[in-house]
């Protein structure tokens, strides 16, 4: 899930680390802070920042689609 439950101990610790040192995510990190500046990176960051909250502005300000627009382009079946 999206939170840490370590301390349940589901798992042991080891194998915990092992899994957490393949982590798609942290390998990235490790290569972006590798190759980039630190500044680069705040300025991307900002970039992507700045993008979402404007998706989520236009997301919020803009009507609700009808229902005949809501189904178009779905192609699934029940």
């Amino acid at each position: 899930g999206p939170f840490n439950d370590d301390h349940l101990s589901y798992r042991p610790l080891k194998e915990t680390k092992y899994w957490k040192s393949k982590d798609p995510l942290f390998m990235f990190n490790k290569i972006i802070k590798k190759n980039f500046s630190k500044k680069k990176i705040d300025s991307i960051k900002l970039k992507v920042i700045d993008e979402v909250n404007k998706s989520f502005e236009f997301a919020i300000n803009s009507k609700f689609a009808s229902s005949k627009e809501a189904f178009q382009g779905n192609y699934a079946k029940k």
